[in-house]
């Protein structure tokens, strides 16, 4: 479907939108960006259901950490503070998903949720049990990666933090607002 260009309100409209796409440039925010956003609001909403489903097999709220390290175990084949030094993880980031690719954040958001529902059909009961799974599982998806990309995810990229893109995006955010104010 083709607009009119001869009606003033196409015009308008095409101002703003390249006055948009130019804010979005100028900022770098792009589709990869907005997605790694996503993907890591579903990684903490994730998390949450997990850690529910430890709690269900009896894994004690003090004992998540260890749980949870067992997972990083085992698909970046070492503990999460090893991870941190490994990959150079600055101590500003909230955590090291914070951090995380699109294709990494992706990797782990898959290992939570499968290591979840692993627990839900699992036999087993207690933290050697559910650290047991979150490692074999974490083992699985480490490999599975590694079969499709040939990178190991401990070797995938850093990106910018999530804060700092966050900020970016609200201040786009705010431009876009001025600029919808001056139609």
């Amino acid at each position: 479907m083709q607009a009119d260009d001869k009606k003033i309100e196409v015009q308008n409209a095409k101002v703003v939108l390249s006055a948009i796409a130019a804010q979005l440039i100028d900022s770098h925010i792009g589709n990869n960006d907005i997605a790694r956003l996503e993907v890591r609001k579903d990684l903490a909403a994730a998390n949450k259901i997990m850690n529910g489903a430890a709690k269900s097999v009896g894994v004690d709220s003090y004992q998540y950490g260890l749980f949870q390290d067992a997972g990083f175990r085992g698909m970046y084949d070492m503990p999460l503070e090893q991870l941190k030094k490994y990959k150079n993880i600055d101590t500003n980031a909230k955590t090291a998903y914070d951090v995380m690719g699109l294709t990494e954040l992706a990797g782990n958001l898959f290992r939570v949720t499968q290591t979840a529902e692993r627990l839900k059909s699992s036999d087993g009961y207690g933290i050697n049990s559910a650290m047991k799974t979150a490692e074999q599982v974490g083992s699985e998806v480490r490999s599975m990666m590694y079969k499709n990309s040939g990178i190991l995810p401990e070797d995938l990229a850093i990106e910018e933090n999530v804060a700092e893109l966050k900020k970016r995006l609200k201040g786009t955010n705010r431009e876009m607002k001025k600029l919808d104010k001056k139609k």
